[in-house]
């Protein structure tokens, strides 16, 4: 309940408009206004729209106490002259009538010539009376004081709106120097906003990450977390930029994207605290919060994937021609460029990939060997092998390489077990294994790379069964490699599962 403070009287809406000529409506409504002879969709036609001309302000351009300017509709100037009882004033009370029905604020577009859309309403104000800005903050914020408006599920927007509710609004109306004090401190507390944003992003600003390059020190591991500050340029700006003949991006998309996001961060915002509801309701702040966010900023690798499905349904909601397709391909190319662990499967499902978990694995392997130059050589050792065979195919290097990945996994059993030995014998002194085929395999494994002639040893000729081909070497090598994550036990397998 709010109180009526002394000296304040309280209006009904209407006694504080300015009367319009010839005695029409209080609110012009496109033209379901009386005394208009035809509603507007009878009147201005979609193939009538330009892609430059006088500006048609529509839902996009009505935030919450907020005028956005960009991406608006465009009509020749012939046709908004015979359209010009709806122009738009600076000053004027622009409310939104459907989608999200009673969004409103205070016009004051940089362009002389403009008029309002099908869906909004229009109010002009006495200003000797009562400041548009106050007006403004006064329905946005407290709504349910002032009349008979009913948030819906949003309780940003309100599910009926018309010239009759409006004209039933009674408010409280403060002396006008007391509006002008709101007023002037709203503005400045503005400013200062824009400038803490503009300092966040400059402190904030994304320290570029590696470009892929190969499987060996150094390369990407194939996460969103790591790719994340490159989706900006790749992906979200693209997005906001979209600009098609009928259908523009919508200038609160950042907006949406960042109530969304704001779930899946390790540390979210308070949805109902100040700072959150003035970001969200404040497209550019929104804008400079969204794109400052790092991939670390994320609860988890999974969490990214998540927000990027759930970021398609916000995008879907617009309903704008062609947008969710601009999502789904940039996404899906961003992907390609930097060779990321996953796959964008239909209907709009990230599937998460092997090649990025063996990545992880490999990387997770150099880390460890970092501190055991033993180990680092020998899987120096069998890179250089792995190259040299993927350059000459010769029998020789083949056998070299597979030689080389046993040794590796040799070294590594040394170290766990903290003694010299076999691989196959070593195995045995290991007691995280699951189950004891599994053992076997590599113990098999490990006997193949000794008695196949010329791998590890002479070997014996007789049980060969036929020459050795690049699928031997390759699925050996990736066999070797791959049991690490039994022979290091502290192998960190979050880090190498990449969620």
């Amino acid at each position: 309940m709010v109180l009526r403070p002394p000296g304040w009287p309280r209006e009904r809406r209407h006694t504080i408009s300015h009367h319009e000529k010839r005695r029409i409506s209080f609110i012009r409504s496109g033209f379901s206004v009386s005394r208009l002879p035809h509603p507007i969709e009878e009147t201005l036609k979609k193939d009538e729209y330009t892609d430059a001309g006088v500006p048609v302000w529509g839902i996009p351009n009505v935030l919450p106490n907020q005028f956005i300017e960009a991406r608006s509709l465009f009509i020749p100037r012939a046709k908004f002259l015979q359209l010009q009882a709806y122009a738009v004033e600076p000053g004027d009370l622009l409310i939104s009538r459907a989608g999200t029905v009673g969004r409103i604020c205070v016009a004051r577009p940089q362009v002389k010539e403009s008029i309002i859309g099908t869906n909004l309403i229009r109010i002009s104000l006495d200003k000797r009376r009562v400041l548009p800005e106050f007006f403004a903050a006064l329905l946005t914020h407290f709504a349910g004081e002032v009349g008979r408006l009913r948030a819906d599920t949003n309780e940003t927007s309100y599910s009926f709106m018309n010239t009759t509710v409006l004209k039933s609004l009674r408010i409280y109306l403060p002396p006008i120097a007391l509006q002008e004090r709101f007023v002037a401190r709203v503005a400045e507390i503005r400013g200062l906003e824009t400038a803490q944003a503009a300092c966040r992003q400059r402190h904030r600003r994304p320290v570029p990450v590696p470009a892929p390059q190969g499987v060996s020190g150094g390369a990407m591991s194939g996460s969103l977390r790591h790719a994340w500050e490159y989706l900006v340029s790749e992906l979200w700006e693209p997005l906001a930029d979209y600009s098609a003949k009928d259908a523009a991006a919508p200038p609160d998309l950042f907006s949406d994207l960042f109530a969304e996001v704001n779930e899946h961060l390790a540390v979210p915002q308070d949805e109902k605290g100040p700072r959150f509801l003035s970001i969200r309701n404040d497209a550019a702040a929104a804008r400079v919060e969204f794109v400052a966010l790092r991939g670390t900023d994320f609860a988890s690798e999974s969490a990214i994937v998540h927000f990027l499905e759930e970021a398609r349904a916000v995008i879907a909601d617009y309903e704008i021609p062609g947008f969710e397709d601009l999502y789904r391909r940039l996404l899906r190319d961003a992907l390609r460029k930097f060779n990321l662990r996953y796959r964008l499967d239909e209907p709009f499902t990230l599937r998460f990939l092997l090649p990025g978990s063996f990545t992880n694995l490999y990387n997770e392997l150099h880390r460890l060997d970092a501190g055991n130059g033993h180990l680092a050589s020998l899987l120096t050792d069998f890179e250089k092998a792995f190259d040299r065979y993927a350059r000459t195919q010769d029998a020789t290097d083949l056998k070299t390489c597979i030689g080389n990945a046993s040794k590796y996994a040799e070294g590594l059993a040394v170290a766990t077990c903290g003694k010299p030995g076999s691989l196959g014998d070593l195995c045995k002194e290991i007691k995280d294994w699951p189950y004891g085929a599994v053992q076997a395999s590599l113990r098999n494994l490990y006997g193949f790379c000794s008695d196949y002639p010329g791998i590890r040893h002479a070997g014996n000729p007789e049980s060969v069964r036929r020459e050795l081909a690049t699928r031997d070497m390759t699925l050996a090598s990736l066999l070797l490699v791959s049991f690490a994550g039994y022979l290091v036990p502290s192998l960190d397998q979050q880090v190498v599962l990449g969620v």
